[in-house]
């Protein structure tokens, strides 16, 4: 007689797996600082990347400005703005990556947890 329950328990399991099992497996393997800290490390080299070509962009544009400009200190003076948007922006965006990244590993471990409790139920079933 097949056991309703178990089967239940059984299907629920192998869902959570294909849908979930790869990437909790890959949270359970770190700490949450070492987990959220991988991902704002990639996070501030993209950032930096896509900084460089913006400001590689918006140096083109203003090309003719700055030859014309003889002063270096005014040079220096038009792109200082564009350290401090930088510096901005990267806080911003490393505490969004943070928060987001914290989120989704409190958010795996809590599966897993769940994860175990259903396998500790199906153990106690048989």
């Amino acid at each position: 007689m097949v056991n309703k329950e178990k089967t239940r328990i059984m299907i629920d399991l192998a869902r959570y797996d294909r849908q979930y099992g790869k990437r909790n497996y890959i949270i359970n393997s770190y700490f949450m600082i070492d987990y959220v800290g991988r991902f704002m490390v990639g996070s501030f080299v993209s950032f930096s990347l896509c900084y460089v070509i913006v400001m590689t962009i918006s140096v083109m544009c203003r090309f003719g400005e700055i030859m014309n400009e003889t002063d270096i200190t005014a040079i220096i003076k038009m792109f200082k703005p564009y350290g401090v948007y930088y510096l901005a922006g990267l806080v911003i965006y490393e505490v969004i990556v943070a928060l987001v990244y914290a989120f989704r590993y409190s958010k795996g471990k809590r599966q897993i947890r769940v994860s175990t409790a259903k396998l500790k139920r199906l153990q106690k079933l048989q």
